[in-house]
């Protein structure tokens, strides 16, 4: 987790250091929560968000948003211009296709 949060800070930064106008909101950043073989498990995305937020706390100039709210299993079959089956895409969400919350949720600090 430290390494992927790491790569999102290094080109944030790379952004930021180029002087683009306006504040960096970071809209689509985090993993998925399976396939477990590759890596990728709900335990793995509460700390990649966890990390991420110790990197990178919201500022006036630097904030990114929590990827997807919901899995999507019919991302399984979007076309993408990576060749083969991504089951990884069906599973972005913070909450499981039956709306019920990942780990990730206790990371995702309260609103006001």
């Amino acid at each position: 987790p430290f390494n992927w949060a790491d790569f999102v800070k290094q080109v944030t930064g790379r952004l930021a250091a180029e002087r683009f106008c306006g504040p960096i909101l970071v809209k689509e950043t985090g993993i998925p929560t399976a396939p477990e073989e590759e890596g990728f498990t709900p335990q793995a995305q509460k700390a990649f968000f966890e990390e991420l937020a110790k990197q990178m706390p919201p500022s006036r100039d630097l904030a990114f948003a929590y990827f997807s709210a919901f899995d999507a299993p019919w991302r399984v079959y979007d076309e993408s211009a990576v060749a083969g089956h991504h089951p990884e895409e069906a599973h972005w969400g913070l909450f499981t296709e039956a709306r019920e919350p990942k780990p990730v949720m206790e990371a995702v600090p309260e609103l006001d």
